[in-house]
């Protein structure tokens, strides 16, 4: 419990005091390389080169993997199998307008959801939330998840088919309580560079998502959205496990 509550100060200087105290050249290499694999991922989604797009598509988690190992090494085996579960998700959505790939790609997406919030228990942070907070914080918690989940299927719904509107609604159900107790669990520890980046990530996470589903079911015509989609995706992904990492 020391190491949630002994955050210490947001700065730079202490933030990259912590990258480099672990993995040095590694963590930096690594963070070079995803940047650069990031970057020419992003540039062929605005200029819709699929040929581009799709492999380094694949890179991008592995290398996000490789950034969080090489700064705490293994110390949250939970986050890294929510991210091989991401990874995996991000294969599967590969292909487009395929019903069942995008079924088993949020499938994959839900059990690292799932893994995340395991790891998330597992190292305590929302039970010190708790303890710091009391019950009125949970149940505050619980309605703006609500609120969240609500707007978001009323502003989709009749875009989505029947069929799918289960599918929506029970990854909807995982991916806002991951979110939520993610964000939550950061009441409990002390303002730094890792609890902003947890938050930061949860919440871009469900932005990603929600861009994605308002693209498939068309809802509302947003220029370039892949690339917003991946854009808050590779930022979500990177915060939560580099956030951990510095923990």
């Amino acid at each position: 419990m020391s190491g949630i509550s002994g955050g210490g100060a947001l700065s730079f200087g202490s933030l990259l005091n912590n990258i480099t105290g672990f993995g040095g050249g590694v963590t930096v290499v690594t963070a070079v390389v995803l940047v650069l694999v990031s970057a020419v991922h992003l540039v062929a989604c605005c200029l819709h080169r699929d040929g581009l797009r799709k492999p380094t598509k694949v890179f991008l988690v592995p290398l996000i993997i490789c950034l969080h190992i090489s700064i705490c090494g293994f110390k949250y085996p939970l986050l890294i199998l929510g991210l091989i579960f991401g990874w995996l998700g991000d294969i599967f959505l590969i292909p487009k307008d395929r019903k069942l790939t995008f079924v088993l790609g949020a499938f994959f997406f839900m059990i690292g959801h799932a893994c995340y919030i395991w790891n998330d228990f597992k190292t305590g942070l929302p039970q010190a939330a708790f303890a710091a907070c009391g019950r009125l914080s949970v149940l505050i918690a619980m309605l703006a998840v609500v609120a969240v989940g609500f707007t978001a299927l009323w502003v989709l719904r009749k875009r989505i088919s029947r069929g799918m509107l289960v599918v929506f609604m029970i990854y909807m159900l995982a991916l806002l309580s991951m979110a939520g107790i993610l964000v939550y669990s950061m009441l409990g520890t002390r303002f730094s560079a890792a609890s902003v980046m947890i938050s930061a990530g949860a919440v871009l996470f469900a932005l990603s998502d929600f861009l994605l589903g308002a693209g498939i079911a068309r809802a509302f015509k947003i220029k370039n959205n892949r690339f917003f989609v991946m854009l808050t995706y590779i930022l979500a992904q990177t915060g939560i496990a580099v956030g951990f990492a510095l923990l």
